[in-house]
């Protein structure tokens, strides 16, 4: 569910560019990602296969995040 989160978004921004000629930032992308994620993680959480799984995306988003913050600069 993680590619077709990210794809969406993706696709979201790119008709927002071509109809309205408004792009957002990289930040602002993940951002909305990253709450959509969270989101879909607290609501299957009851389930077995999904107990660890938001800490495992806490793990990699401040990675993420982090290796964003110093190629920024």
């Amino acid at each position: 569910f993680t590619t077709q989160v990210v794809i969406f978004h993706l696709w979201k921004q790119l008709n927002n560019l071509i109809h309205n000629h408004i792009s957002l930032s990289v930040a602002s992308i993940f951002h909305c990602i990253d709450k959509e994620l969270r989101n879909i993680i607290s609501t299957r959480k009851g389930r077995k296969q999904f107990r660890s799984l938001m800490s495992m995306w806490l793990i990699r988003f401040d990675s993420y995040k982090s290796y964003l913050a110093s190629s920024m600069f």
